[in-house]
C-alpha cells in the first residue's frame, strides 16, 4: 500500500486505484503516526538522545543510521536520513511488535 499525505489531506493506493480518504479524525491520526518530526519527545517529556550508528546504503543511497531509546514507553527508534537531511526510513520497535515506514520521491510531481 502506498500513502499520500498532504496537510490533513490523504490518499491510499489500493490494487492500481488512488483513493482519497474522507477527512476526518483518521488523517490527523495518520499524519501523526507517520510525520517525521524536528523534535521528537518520550513519554515523560524528555527528548531522547539520538546517536549516530553508523552509514548504510538504501534503496541505493548513502544514509547516516540513527537510534534513540524511549525508556518510559520501552521502545526504540531507528531513522536512516539521507544527505538532504530528509528521512528515508523509519523503524519503531517496542514490545507490542514493529513498524516500518518508508519514505520517498519528495517533491516528484504526481498524479491522483
Amino acid at each position: 500500500m502506498e500513502m499520500i499525505l498532504i496537510g490533513e489531506r490523504l490518499w491510499l493506493h489500493f490494487g492500481g486505484t488512488w483513493v482519497e480518504a474522507p477527512s476526518g479524525t483518521m488523517n490527523e491520526s495518520v499524519a501523526q503516526a507517520f510525520v517525521f518530526e524536528d523534535r521528537i519527545l518520550d513519554d515523560s517529556g524528555s527528548t531522547p538522545t539520538f546517536q549516530l550508528v553508523g552509514e548504510e546504503t538504501l534503496d541505493g543511497e548513502q544514509t547516516q543510521v540513527w537510534q534513540a531509546a524511549f525508556t518510559q514507553m520501552g521502545g526504540r527508534s531507528t531513522v536512516w536520513v539521507g544527505a538532504d537531511d530528509l528521512p528515508r526510513r523509519l523503524v519503531w520497535e517496542d514490545n507490542n511488535g514493529r513498524v516500518d515506514v518508508r519514505y520517498s520521491r519528495y517533491n516528484e510531481p504526481f498524479g491522483i
